[in-house]
């Protein structure tokens, strides 16, 4: 089954390049599941049209799924590039978590969450204005992520 979905307007990053991803997988010092670099080999980023999931009682919507380009410096997408987030952030997450999505209209992200499993990571909602440094504030949403793109709903 492939994790292929719609999305809102042609606004995604290039192709990814594979080299670079291990690269940045190197950084991050995590390996990406195989489902995530499928999903982003369909699509580098974007807005999803079907982009709300429960996180505890309340509803939310992803803003854009990051993407993974290699020159941040001269592409329109720089700012949304899971190594540019991560460095603006890392302080306020912990080893075990990597951004992959934001979360509309808030300073949220959705994460990796690699702490219990290192080949599948937990999916969860880190919560940019609760977490502090070394404390990050998590609502776990889904065991895996292709639990969560299947899970994402128009309304």
């Amino acid at each position: 089954m492939s994790l292929e979905i719609a999305y809102e307007e042609d606004d995604a990053a290039d192709e990814i390049d594979l080299d670079h991803v291990s690269s940045v997988q190197e950084q991050l010092g995590q390996e990406f599941e195989p489902d995530y670099l499928d999903f982003l080999g369909h699509r580098n980023g974007g807005r999803p049209i079907r982009k709300y999931f429960k996180a505890g009682k309340h509803k939310k919507a992803v803003g854009k799924f990051l993407c993974i380009i290699e020159d941040c410096e001269t592409s329109d997408h720089g700012d949304d590039d899971v190594s540019v987030v991560w460095s603006q952030i890392n302080e306020r997450l912990n080893e075990h978590l990597i951004p992959f999505a934001s979360v509309e209209n808030s300073e949220d992200f959705l994460c990796f969450n690699y702490e219990n499993k290192k080949d599948i990571p937990e999916i969860v909602l880190w919560r940019g204005l609760e977490s502090t440094d070394g404390n990050p504030e998590l609502i776990p949403i889904a065991t895996t992520f292709r639990k969560f793109v299947s899970n994402l709903s128009k309304v």
